[in-house]
């Protein structure tokens, strides 16, 4: 309904230059080649001399039988799956000693985000490599004592001595290796020469930086993110549907979704997550759809969109949207009733029309039309607003 205002809206202006050029091949037709729908008791009769029609460059064409998506319509807004969102900071706090990005910048994978100076980062550093030296010394000693307890040298309880203090050792040394680890810091390639008391926090993946929380020389707890890295280059859309709806969807199914200042642009997307459980107070539940392309896209993490969601198709018979035009707040369309060897004789119908899509408008006959018909294609506006 609404494509066919539009387009009888953008047609307005157009409606004077096509009198204009009926009347002009009207005064170079012969007089009995003129439009006599006036003269005719039928209001709805229109008579064009096939000149006029020529001049006019009108279309004809059947109407036209084809599926409309059926579709469930819904709203919700674009967000980051949970995947490509990371808040980055340190788990053992410290103070922000530089900030390496801006944002909205490009990093990548691995890339420094902030440094953060803290003491107990050298402390735990020390740690390991006095306890990586002291457990080497502890699996000589083991092996020594293994090999005495062999030949009856040593006793079984030097034996199990030396293996409590390897143990022990060995499960220190682990548990500063994953510490390390946390602090992005590789553990084989620490040495004496690379301690510090400042370590980088990095991006877990590529993407760019969509928010900063810190400033220079700020104190952080392990609580407070620094830095918070997204991959826009896939984007989801987070939608309710009612439960009434709800047995329609299947992962799959095609969406559309538009934004409210963009109406005329849509994006493609697909259902790819659906709620098993209905929300008992909203009476719906959640559903999630990827939009297809993301990194191409005008959407951003955010946007609120309108969305259809196609769960089948309805056969129906529809027009052009320029076929249709509205006059006393009903609307017609314009067919083909006879022709003679110098006039086309055209009929007026009232329809009802329903969905637009790509281009066409679905209609219903008010009074039945003869089969095979043939209507008018264009400028059908222009050409009810002459005869008035």
């Amino acid at each position: 309904m609404n494509s066919v205002r539009i387009s009888v809206i953008n047609t307005m202006i157009k409606a004077s230059v096509f009198v204009l050029l009926l009347s002009f091949a009207s005064c170079s037709s012969s007089p009995s080649a003129t439009i006599t729908a006036e003269n005719e008791p039928n209001e709805n009769m229109i008579t064009l001399t096939k000149e006029q029609f020529t001049t006019s460059e009108m279309k004809l064409g059947p109407a036209i039988d084809t599926l409309f998506d059926k579709l469930i319509q819904t709203t919700g807004y674009i967000e980051i799956p949970s995947q490509n969102s990371s808040q980055t900071g340190s788990i053992f706090g410290g103070k922000i000693a530089a900030i390496h990005v801006t944002l909205g910048q490009r990093v990548e994978k691995g890339q420094a985000l902030v440094s953060v100076e803290n003491t107990e980062f050298l402390m735990i550093q020390q740690d390991y490599l006095e306890t990586s030296s002291r457990s080497t010394q502890l699996q000589q000693d083991y092996d020594r004592q293994k090999n005495l307890a062999v030949d009856n040298i040593a006793s079984q309880k030097e034996l199990q001595r030396a293996q409590s203090e390897l143990t022990s050792s060995l499960v220190k040394l682990n548990a500063l290796k994953q510490k390390l680890l946390l602090l992005q810091i590789d553990p084989s390639k620490l040495t004496t020469d690379l301690l510090s008391a400042r370590i980088s926090l990095k991006a877990p993946f590529s993407g760019k930086v969509s928010q900063i929380y810190v400033s220079l020389g700020q104190w952080i707890t392990a609580e407070n993110p620094a830095v918070e890295v997204i991959n826009p280059d896939v984007l989801q859309a987070n939608m309710r549907v009612f439960e009434k709806d709800i047995t329609y969807l299947e992962k799959g199914q095609k969406v559309y979704f538009k934004m409210n200042d963009r109406p005329d642009v849509r994006f493609e997307g697909a259902i790819s997550q659906i709620s098993p459980q209905i929300d008992m107070e909203k009476r719906s539940s959640e559903v999630i759809a990827t939009v297809k392309d993301s990194e191409q896209t005008l959407l951003r993490p955010g946007m609120f969109v309108n969305i259809d969601i196609v769960v089948g198709g309805t056969a129906v018979t529809c027009l052009p949207n320029e076929a249709i035009t509205e006059a006393d707040e009903r609307y017609y369309v314009v067919y083909k009733q006879g022709e003679n060897a110098n006039e086309l004789l055209f009929e007026r119908l009232e329809v009802k029309p329903g969905r637009s899509m790509h281009g066409l408008t679905e209609i219903q006959f008010v009074t039945t039309p003869p089969a095979n018909a043939i209507y008018i294609y264009n400028k059908v506006f222009q050409l009810i607003q002459s005869q008035e």
